[in-house]
């Protein structure tokens, strides 16, 4: 059993692919163009001078910070201590992980 098309000709959309493709086309290449010609003019100096934006009232002078001078520090060296070969060491090292 093959199914039969019920679609007419006008409601076919594959032969007015190409028509779409332009259009589309057209409008993209429409807005590239817009954007790279827009032209955006500056305002003039006069005009920023004029408003004023200060919104601080008081300044005020922040003093300055005191840090008081670090310790100095002390490094004790290790104490080296020469044992003979035929002498046992009773301490034991310990290593924990």
């Amino acid at each position: 059993m093959a199914l039969k098309l019920k679609k007419t000709a006008q409601a076919d959309l594959n032969n007015k692919k190409d028509f779409f493709f332009s259009i589309s086309l057209f409008i993209t290449l429409s807005l590239i163009l817009l954007a790279f010609e827009w032209k955006q003019y500056d305002t003039p100096i006069v005009e920023l001078i004029s408003r004023n934006t200060n919104t601080f009232e008081v300044m005020m002078d922040v003093p300055a910070t005191e840090i008081p001078p670090t310790p100095e520090i002390v490094i004790q060296q290790p104490r080296l201590v020469e044992v003979p070969d035929e002498q046992e060491i009773k301490r034991r090292n310990q290593i924990c992980i």
